[in-house]
């Protein structure tokens, strides 16, 4: 069972108490005074179906709104087991389900409850199906013990899905760059004229060829290698073409419209492979037989041209080589070049694939043609072509493709702001309708009254008529007792009491309709929620997008320091805000680094050679709780204190009870000199600065010789946050409930003073006393021993509990947390503001921030992080978007910093602004290309001691030879090594004076 059963659990043993609660409360369903106990007891049915929504029961979830809408339905003047059958049943089949989740019995006991006709609105077949389909479905998910069966099966050869190893990051940049290049390639292609091609034609053959190379060696780098192959080939077909032209100016070629539309079609083909990819859909490309048509198109001069005029005649350029006729389209040269290759052996791995039938651009295979076996050419394939990735081996079908966003980057704040918006008119309404409750109450209450009164007045005309019942009538042949006479006060009165009666039927109908809007409210509530649950999951993603990233992290700092180290990753499938997963990427990756060299000793001992770090991922209270461990020397507390006082943050006179907070005030370090890795004392602050940004909190656990625990907690992002109102003096504040542990009641606790040290006691415990008002610029707290009159509220603050004073407590909502804006400067102490549901716009308090400004002691939120002016920049220059990021990533991940441009142009703005360390540099770009970049860099005294690497798919020896010529330092060729490109930097740092590289923990 999954770790999820521990709350249901706990729910089952919750309701256990409420159950009796609910039974106590049906007899006050129906009567007269029936009113406030159905909204209390509505109010806890709806909160319970709520808390079994959190835990996964939706199914039992549905079926409590369905009892609270049958009960809002019902009569309050007639007894509920009358007109819902067999009601009390239902607390009993929740409390069956919640003992044994796996047991299918309760639901069909629930759709027979739900299905009588005797309930106001009954459950038909349709609806029982679904209820019984959601128990099923609950169930399942429930139990993780039941086998995989999924299918398995191996890849193919050439890949049309993303790797699964694909980092998020570089993927985005993918699916963003690509379509762009596409759309760029296909413009070229179709204002290109290939009927005539001359020396003249180079630079648009060279775009063409570019746009090729950049879409190759973004596919492969993630992971199609079908798109790859195929942009390989188109590139190589205009790489023939540029060629010739360079290589005989004096010459020109010509070419039917097949080729155009072979390059056309290409085109779409490398489209249907991205669209495919991108949705995981099947493969419906028919790239195999486009990739050998490619490879097979036959370049002919002009003189010897298949396709030249009929006045030009065209003979072989080659003795015994004839040439096909005119009509040939691209599907007849390709199967010509085929059946001429079945006998050649082909090399292991360019077997491309066999196919039954064959389709081509331009002309479609005729029914009966037989294509032969479709392959590669060996001779085709030059040394860089992107060579097939086998990932062979089980997997589970279909392959998992990496997360993407399923909004758009503008439309994801776009629908958060949104169901903010959304949230709070809702919340205004629930006020407005909890004003309206009150108001028909106290109308009912004055209704009572006018009826007493209406009673009193009837009584006195009665009474009136009676005393004048021996007056002289006006008609002699009856006395008073035979006939009843009526004056204006009399008729008077009972046309004011009809209409009382009349105003009592307003009341009636008006507790009926208002009734039906508590439904309507309650109904809206739960599509607002499903709502915001949607676009949260959609702005969500995993921790297992950092996965490569974590694990490349600690696989260079180990050969940094030269050590055999492990890392296990548990729960990394949890999902959470995009924007908290991104912004926790650079802290793990500090502490990995900080594991590595810090903590895993190079003499290991008895322990195993192997170091071990364990990262794990959990949700825990609407947190995030993640754990890093491991098994290392410890944390040399000695070491750190005495850093600390030699940098003068603590005098030598002062014990601390707590020094390894002290690792994270900035400057401080164990370690005498720098490394490629530490040293410098920048790092931990970094982290407990970007934690708190996340309103999270940081805590350190060392023991000698067995090694440390770092734990860091982060609420999760939420639409709408339970906050509590508060007085402070004569201001209301609202307060995140998420750091509140528990609120104490006046009288309850006692205050007495330690030295210059206010403590609380509470339950036997002594725990710190501290006060917010100071840091709100309000008059102090008047603190004083002896029993506290006003509530406390236990703040989770700096790893311990402590006790803040407030003034008075006066209710708690859901309400939006926003921000105050970019227009507004940020204001110690105030997390945001929010907005009542009276439309009072209230400031939420930072609780640990006033608390921070009104002590003196070190605390880690205390700390802004130190300048990091020691660390090396490393330019990227490349024109490929997913290039760029995946060098990028790399080079951070290695811990250096990085700039990127995105051309030679770009890349002379950029060192003009800021000199960096170290350029590494791709040959075929836009505007300026490499070559020309690194001629301009070397050729200025300022910049030319820069060591400039060359990173390009061009391995032949003659671009050696020219990068050499214009002054480049290393040249690399891609699909690039990951440690050779560390190790080509870190090098090349090595020679540049004073020059300390990697990361700052």
């Amino acid at each position: 069972m999954t770790t999820q059963n521990s709350s249901i659990d706990a729910v089952a043993a919750e309701f256990s108490t409420l159950r009796v609660q609910f039974e106590h409360w049906q007899p006050g369903l129906s009567g007269q005074d029936s009113g406030e106990v159905l909204e209390t007891y509505l109010v806890t049915l709806s909160m319970l179906s709520e808390t079994l929504q959190l835990v996964g029961l939706d199914g039992l979830s549905g079926c409590l709104d369905r009892v609270a809408e049958n009960l809002m339905l019902a009569d309050p003047d007639q007894p509920i087991e009358q007109q819902l059958h067999n009601f009390a049943r239902w607390t009993a089949l929740t409390q069956g389900h919640l003992n044994n989740v796996l047991d299918p019995e309760p639901c069909i006991e629930w759709a027979n409850l739900l299905e009588h006709e005797d309930w106001p609105s009954p459950m038909d077949i349709r609806e029982s199906r679904q209820l019984i389909d959601q128990f099923v479905h609950d169930q399942q998910r429930l139990d993780t013990e039941e086998p995989d069966t999924r299918p398995e099966y191996r890849l193919d050869e050439l890949s049309t899905r993303f790797s699964d190893t694909t980092d998020n990051e570089v993927l985005q940049a993918f699916l963003q760059d690509t379509p762009h290049q596409l759309e760029n390639l296909s413009q070229q292609i179709n204002q290109f004229n290939l009927a005539t091609v001359n020396s003249q034609s180079a630079p648009s053959l060279q775009a063409i060829q570019r746009i090729s190379h950049t879409i190759k060696g973004s596919a492969n780098l993630v992971g199609i290698t079908a798109m790859a192959w195929l942009a390989h080939e188109l590139e190589s077909f205009f790489e023939q073409l540029i060629d010739g032209c360079l290589d005989d100016p004096g010459q020109q070629w010509h070419y039917g419209a097949d080729a155009k539309d072979l390059c056309i079609a290409t085109v779409d083909t490398l489209q249907t492979l991205l669209d495919n990819a991108e949705h995981a859909a099947d493969d419906d490309s028919d790239f195999a037989p486009m990739l050998t048509a490619l490879a097979q198109w036959p370049t002919w001069p002009v003189s010897h041209s298949p396709y030249a005029e009929p006045d030009s005649p065209a003979t072989s350029s080659e003795p015994g080589q004839s040439a096909p006729n005119r009509d040939t389209g691209p599907a007849d040269a390709a199967d010509s070049g085929l059946k001429t290759m079945d006998s050649a052996p082909l090399d292991k791995g360019e077997s491309l694939t066999t196919l039954d039938s064959a389709r081509s651009a331009g002309d479609s295979v005729q029914p009966g043609q037989d294509t032969g076996p479709v392959a590669v050419a060996p001779q085709t394939r030059p040394p860089n072509a992107p060579k097939p990735v086998d990932l062979g081996g089980p997997i589970d079908a279909p392959m998992p493709v990496p997360e993407r966003r399923r909004l758009n980057d503008g439309d994801e704040d776009v629908w958060v702001e949104l169901v903010e918006e959304m949230s709070i008119n809702l919340v205004q309404s629930q006020e407005l309708f909890k004003r309206v409750s009150g108001n028909l109450r106290e109308l009912k209450d004055h209704d009572l009254h006018i009826q007493e009164r209406r009673f009193e007045l009837e009584n006195a005309v009665d009474s009136r008529s009676m005393a004048q019942a021996n007056v002289t009538t006006a008609n002699p042949e009856f006395d008073a007792l035979e006939m009843d006479t009526y004056d204006d006060i009399h008729r008077s009165a009972h046309q004011f009491i009809e209409a009382i009666a009349d105003n009592r039927e307003m009341v009636l109908l008006l507790q009926k309709q208002i009734s039906l809007f508590d439904g309507l409210i309650r109904q809206q509530r739960r599509y607002t929620e499903h709502f915001q649950h949607h676009v949260m999951r959609s702005s969500q993603q995993t921790f297992a997008s950092l996965k490569t990233r974590l694990q490349r992290c600690v696989r260079q700092a180990a050969r940094f320091t030269d050590k055999e180290v492990d890392l296990f990753i548990a729960g990394d499938d949890i999902r959470v805000d995009r924007a908290i997963v991104t912004a926790l990427a650079d802290p793990l990756m500090h502490l990995l680094r900080n594991s590595v060299d810090h903590g895993i000793e190079a003499e290991r001992g008895t322990k195993s050679a192997t170091g071990r770090i364990e990262l794990t991922f959990r949700i825990e209270q609407r947190h995030i709780e993640i754990r890093l461990r491991d098994d290392g020397g410890g944390i040399d507390v000695q070491a750190v204190t005495e850093g600390a006082r030699r940098r003068g943050l603590i005098p030598d006179d002062v014990h601390l009870s707590d020094p390894l907070q002290l690792i994270f005030a900035s400057g401080v370090t164990s370690r005498e000199s720098v490394t490629q890795l530490s040293g410098r004392g920048i790092g931990l602050d970094a982290v407990a600065f970007d934690v708190k940004k996340l309103e999270g909190q940081i805590r350190v656990n060392s023991t000698p010789l067995q090694g440390t625990e770092f734990v860091i907690r982060i609420p999760l992002r939420q639409v709408t946050r339970h906050m509590i109102v508060v007085s402070l003096g004569e201001e209301s504040f609202a307060i995140d409930s998420t750091r509140i542990q528990q609120i104490i009641p006046p009288d309850e606790s006692f205050a007495e003073q330690k030295g210059e040290q206010w403590i609380v006691k509470w339950q036997d415990q002594w725990l710190p006393f501290m006060e917010m008002h100071s840091g709100l610029g309000l008059t102090p707290y008047s603190y004083a021993s002896g029993a506290i009159r006003h509530p406390l509220l236990l703040i989770d603050y700096q790893n311990k509990t402590v006790a803040v004073a407030i003034d008075r407590l006066q209710n708690s909502f859901e309400l939006v947390l926003k921000s105050l804006g970019q227009y507004v400067p940020s204001i110690a102490g105030l997390s945001g503001i929010t907005q009542t549901g009276d439309g009072l716009l209230m400031p939420v308090l930072s609780v640990e921030a006033l608390l921070e400004r009104g002590t003196s002691g070190l605390g880690v939120g205390s700390i802004a992080p130190a300048a990091a002016s020691e660390r090396q920049t490393i330019l990227v220059v490349d024109d490929s978007l997913s290039q760029r990021n995946a060098l990028k990533l790399l080079l951070v991940d290695s811990g250096f910093d990085v700039q990127t441009a995105t051309d030679g142009i770009d890349a002379l703005e950029k060192v003009r602004l800021e000199l960096p360390a170290v350029m590494l540099v791709d040959m075929e770009m836009p505007r300026m290309n490499g070559l020309e970049l690194t001629q301009a860099i070397k050729s200025q005294s300022a910049t030319s001691h820069i060591p400039i690497v060359m990173i390009t798919s061009r391995s032949q020896t003659k671009h050696r030879q020219q990068a050499k010529a214009a002054g480049v330092d290393d040249y690399l060729t891609k699909p690039f090594n990951e440690n050779e490109v560390v190790d080509t930097v870190l090098a090349l740092l090595a020679q540049i004076p004073n020059a300390v590289p990697g990361d700052r923990p």
